[in-house]
């Protein structure tokens, strides 16, 4: 079964009565989906290889991400956080089936989605600075990623009569990354996202501003 402190990033829907197609012995991860479907998946987690025999067994396969975050350690001069949240390429809700994959948290909700998803990665935080005597000044600070996950695949090379049939060939699903955004920030006396807000809408990235600001709020953020 999958971890839930290393959850895989691609997984695929398979039949039960083809799990041993996929054997644990090799690699594979099994994991409960419905009734009648179990997930795949492979110990690294965003890559599966699949033999010619395999690919007649699937015929889907899902990047599976949540939404998640908030304070990691708090004090009264201190503040540190993070989130991650995934949204479609314009900066919407991504189209997604959302299923509870794990039963330890079925609270939280597994986002199954087709082929891409734009990933914002956030760490947020703050300390007051002693000035001298009862004076301080907050420092705001924290870092932003957003990057592209993408299902791409690879069709390993074969020299015998089927040469020229890519489908039969083996193959190999993966996740891609494409790095949008990598940046940090620290600003004195200023609000966080009086420096994110322009900062987004300088570089084009502005259609992500309302995602962006849910993350830092789950991370700890509060308007001034």
């Amino acid at each position: 079964m999958f971890h839930l402190n290393r959850p895989p990033f691609l997984v695929l829907p398979l039949a039960k009565e083809h799990s041993d197609v996929f054997p644990e012995s090799a690699g594979y991860l099994h994991h409960p989906f419905d009734e009648k479907r179990i997930l795949i998946s492979h110990s690294e987690g965003w890559t599966v290889p699949v033999s010619v025999s395999q690919s007649k067994c699937i015929d889907e396969a899902y990047l599976m991400v949540r939404n998640k975050g908030g304070i990691t350690s708090e004090g009264s001069s201190f503040l540190n956080g993070y989130a991650h949240q995934f949204v479609a390429s314009e900066g919407q809700e991504p189209e997604a089936l959302h299923h509870v994959v794990f039963s330890e948290t079925p609270d939280e909700e597994w986002m199954l989605i087709e082929d891409t998803v734009d990933a914002i990665w956030m760490q947020y935080g703050y300390k007051n600075q002693v000035l001298g005597g009862s004076e301080s000044m907050r420092i705001r600070y924290g870092k932003l990623i957003i990057f592209r996950m993408s299902i791409e695949e690879d069709w390993g090379p074969s020299l015998d009569r089927r040469a020229d049939i890519p489908e039969m060939h083996n193959r190999q699903l993966r996740v891609r990354e494409t790095q949008l955004l990598n940046t940090g920030w620290s600003v004195m006396d200023q609000d966080t996202w009086e420096y994110l807000g322009p900062f987004l809408k300088e570089r084009g990235l502005d259609k992500y501003h309302d995602a962006i600001y849910t993350a830092s709020v789950r991370a700890g953020y509060k308007p001034s």
